[in-house]
């Protein structure tokens, strides 16, 4: 059993595409190098985790916060929002089926591996929200999470690594998974309930996600592609597509990911919150007038 699972994960997966793993990308640079960077990344996540943790507005009772939403609108129950959770398990069948269609790629491929990507994370962390009732308090901090892996989407499509993507149809479901990604928590801000950001000046939140991103990497990734010699998510050697493609790429990715993401993700929550509002009222306003 053991081996045919090795066999899925690891046999299809071509060393010699540049950036995809193999002896060159593993020495890409020195292991003293690497144990360095952990060392120091480690401890500064973790005390990042335990200042934070305290400050993550954490729901104060199993009733939805209907008051009013971090833009200081107040949220309603619209016709709208009623029509749209109608929606919810078609969407949720609909990103399932895109979501198994690349699992399939990756059994085929014999590269399942990289379903430990984050963005893979992040599709199983919206399929779960989806699958959750709105008004279910462990939906907030879930939520507020994904929002903060969700922008590597963006990256994703900004940046894509296509040269391992050799199946038929195999670079369309890419596209289609991370534009399902980006699209989906403006789905859950409509329908509302718990759907919740944190606060817009809230730092708590940037900051646990980030460490919590950067553990991952770090803590279980790191091993997981040092031991197979396989590139996840660039944690090895940078991808080819990188700009910033030097030893020190792993330093300049968290620095700089560390400023970018939080402010994507607080401007798509507070701009996404906004339209939602302007959406919910125009509608009102049109089934008034008729």
């Amino acid at each position: 059993m053991m081996a045919l699972l090795s066999s899925i994960a690891l046999d299809g997966v071509d060393h010699s595409i540049p950036g995809n793993g193999g002896i060159e990308c593993l020495e890409f640079i020195p292991l003293w190098q690497r144990i360095l960077e952990t060392v120091v990344f480690v401890p500064v996540c973790f005390y990042g985790i335990h200042l934070s943790w305290p400050f993550l507005e954490w729901p104060s009772s199993p009733e939805p916060p209907q008051e009013e939403n971090g833009c200081g609108n107040k949220i309603k129950q619209s016709p709208l929002i009623i029509q749209l959770e109608q929606y919810k398990p078609q969407l949720l069948r609909c990103y399932s089926v895109v979501f198994c269609v690349e699992l399939i790629y990756k059994i085929l491929s014999r590269t399942g591996i990289y379903v430990l990507n984050p963005c893979h994370i992040c599709t199983m962390l919206q399929l779960t929200l989806l699958s959750m009732d709105k008004n279910d308090p462990r939906v907030t901090q879930l939520f507020r999470f994904q929002m903060y892996v969700m922008p590597g989407a963006l990256f994703a499509l900004a940046f894509p690594i296509l040269n391992t993507r050799l199946l038929p149809g195999e670079v369309l479901i890419y596209f289609i998974q991370h534009v399902f990604i980006l699209l989906v928590p403006m789905y859950m801000l409509f329908i509302g309930g718990n759907f919740q950001p944190e606060s817009r000046l809230n730092t708590a939140w940037p900051l646990f996600s980030m460490s919590m991103i950067c553990l991952y990497h770090f803590v279980f990734l790191q091993p997981i592609a040092f031991s197979t010699a396989v590139n996840l998510n660039c944690i090895l050697c940078p991808a080819v597509s990188d700009p910033l493609g030097n030893r020190f790429w792993r330093l300049a990715a968290f620095m700089h990911q560390s400023f970018l993401v939080p402010i994507l993700s607080k401007s798509y929550s507070y701009y996404g919150q906004m339209f939602v509002s302007a959406v919910s009222d125009e509608r009102e306003e049109h089934l008034k007038d008729s």
